[in-house]
């Protein structure tokens, strides 16, 4: 097995930080769930459950005699799909540009939104709000106020919002 390398696996199992899966030759490796998808958003094992077969890029090489687990790499599943990345063109990210995106979740110190492009955008501070709660979901037009291509960040501020949610 060479970094590179495409393999078959089955998830064997799958927790908050990402899966564990078996290739078809019994060699155990680990993906992070950042190498779930270019969503940064798809995390969890509802994401990967036990038993799901795919394919995944072998991105590092593992002794597997020095990790708890025993696994001799570690995968990605989003590098099969570079054409999917919201940042193989960064330049369209500028400050002052704006985009429509969904408020995708809400923290204590400010939410995300997916914009349309794919790419997660941060809100912080929390823009007042009396039903923060039910923001979640609901389509906005951000404006950039922060870019940092190298580590893949976007910052906005709502300039509107709409009630209705995505999809309705």
């Amino acid at each position: 097995m060479r970094i590179g390398d495409t393999v078959s696996c089955e998830v064997a199992r799958s927790g908050q930080w990402g899966a564990y899966v078996i290739t078809e030759s019994g060699e155990q490796g680990f993906i992070n769930f950042l190498e779930f998808s270019w969503n940064k958003n798809a995390k969890g094992p509802n994401y990967l459950p036990v038993g799901s077969k795919l394919q995944a890029i072998v991105i590092g090489l593992l002794d597997p005699l020095r990790n708890d687990a025993g696994a001799s790499f570690l995968g990605s599943l989003r590098k099969l799909h570079p054409e999917l990345n919201p940042w193989r063109d960064p330049t369209i990210y500028q400050v002052g540009r704006e985009f429509e995106g969904t408020i995708t979740s809400i923290w204590d110190w400010g939410l995300f939104v997916r914009l349309d492009t794919g790419a997660n955008a941060a809100v912080i501070p929390l823009p007042i709000h009396e039903a923060l709660d039910k923001l979640e979901g609901q389509r906005v037009r951000v404006q950039i106020i922060a870019v940092s291509p190298a580590l893949e960040k976007i910052e906005v501020e709502i300039v509107s919002h709409s009630p209705s949610r995505h999809g309705n």
